[in-house]
């Protein structure tokens, strides 16, 4: 019960402190594994079973991670009748060295993110990515022409 409580305590510091080195404190604090010259935006969110010791999180070094990102460590529909078809998911995340978040991504379990690389903004990561890879959104790409008459 008191890890619980730790973790949830952790959690609300790396989401809600105002400075950087209290929200990397926050993560420490939890548990997890946080490297050096890390920069967490504020409103960092992380989805987690807290009782469950596969959910892992681990940041490497020189990472900067924009405001209201979403690691999902666990997913699973809690006390609802769809949890006898769905079992949880559990998981790890690992962010390696160099990496950049951009604004508002969603990082979902059993992901690592390979050293130097760019996850855009609004990017849902649902697998692997590459060590030096650019991910992007299609913000800008034109769809479709609308034609008048």
């Amino acid at each position: 019960m008191l890890k619980k409580i730790k973790v949830k305590i952790g959690k609300y510091i790396a989401k809600n402190a105002p400075l950087n080195s209290l929200r990397i404190a926050g993560l420490r604090f939890c548990g997890y594994k946080i490297g050096k010259n890390v920069y967490l935006g504020e409103d960092l969110l992380i989805i987690t079973d807290l009782s469950n010791i596969e959910c892992q999180l681990e940041i490497g070094n020189n990472v900067s991670i924009a405001p209201r990102n979403i690691l999902i460590l666990s997913s699973h529909p809690n006390k609802s009748e769809l949890s006898k078809l769905y079992p949880p998911k559990y998981g790890k995340i690992y962010i390696k060295d160099n990496v950049w978040l951009g604004v508002n991504c969603v990082i979902l379990p059993n992901v690592t993110i390979g050293e130097s690389s760019i996850i855009g903004m609004n990017c849902v990561v649902k697998s692997n990515i590459e060590p030096n890879t650019v991910l992007k959104t299609n913000i800008g790409l034109i769809t479709k022409e609308i034609r008048k008459g």
